[in-house]
């Protein structure tokens, strides 16, 4: 079983979980997915079953659109509203200096990560400090902000679509618009619409994931990329991972073999070399 599910995750589950249901459902330990959602937020999320998690490094590098809605007057602890609440305020903000901060913020700019968040510092997750009460320095990193939109305006609460770079924090995000504004918001709802090609319409609910025509081929996900039926005298190169004469072809392709994919390679001048061997060497 090799291939991806397109997920509408819900909300009050961990992307893990999701995972585990689904490796549990096909008994299938090889499975991963294409980029974290908190357990508050719901939307697309890509998960790979079987040698199709090979292929999930290529989908975490692609631009995420979210639509996410603020609750002016009120910051917590975890940057959403299922965290312990640090600060309120009957403060509000006009449409026209919410719509002033959005657009302040699109371009690249240097966003400090979440304390509850799973980077790394010395060998341990952020969240786990955060947890222990220990204080540490957040580090920080350069993202982009393609695009925002204002979709709904109230005076305690607005919702807005963006579109972000990876390894952009939505929580940051909003922590930042609100110290821009110099009033405290948080999080109350999160959806990831899109996640490279994938948009929230193709996905499906946990309770079909059973039902096997729902799995994703690798030419489903990366439709972008062309297939190469490569002769017979290539096929023991290719499938000892070595380089093989490049037709024609600029970025990757996908290399076919009686019309059944069974690399990935990419251009290196005149030749296709090995990024992704998905079928077992024979």
């Amino acid at each position: 079983m090799n291939g991806f599910f397109l997920i509408d995750k819900p909300s009050g589950m961990t992307s893990r979980d999701v995972v585990n249901i689904i490796s549990k459902a096909y008994h299938e330990k090889k499975t991963g997915h294409a980029g974290t959602l908190d357990p508050l937020a719901t939307g697309v999320l890509i998960v790979a079953i079987g040698r199709a998690t090979k292929l999930l490094p290529i989908l975490t590098n692609h631009d995420k659109t979210y639509q996410v809605t603020v609750q002016i007057g009120k910051s917590t602890d975890t940057l959403d509203i299922t965290g312990e609440v640090l600060e309120t305020s009957n403060q509000t903000c006009s449409k026209e200096r919410i719509e002033e901060a959005l657009s302040h913020f699109v371009g690249t700019y240097n966003q400090e990560v979440p304390k509850y968040s799973a980077v790394s510092i010395a060998g341990k997750r952020l969240y786990q400090y955060a947890r222990e009460g220990k204080e540490i320095v957040l580090p920080s990193r350069q993202v982009t902000i393609d695009m925002i939109d204002l979709n709904d305006y109230q005076e305690q609460e607005f919702t807005f679509t963006v579109s972000v770079s990876k390894g952009t924090y939505i929580r940051s995000l909003v922590r930042d618009i609100g110290i821009f504004l110099a009033c405290p918001m948080t999080i109350s709802k999160l959806r990831r619409l899109k996640q490279g090609n994938v948009t929230i319409d193709q996905c499906i609910s946990l309770e079909t994931i059973t039902d096997r025509k729902q799995i994703q081929s690798y030419s489903d996900l990366f439709s972008e990329i062309p297939c190469y039926e490569i002769k017979e005298e290539d096929l023991l190169r290719v499938k000892n991972g070595n380089a093989i004469h490049n037709p024609h072809f600029r970025g990757r392709v996908f290399l076919t073999h009686q019309k059944k994919i069974i690399a990935l390679y990419k251009e290196k001048k005149d030749q296709l070399i090995c990024e992704v061997m998905l079928e077992v060497n024979k």
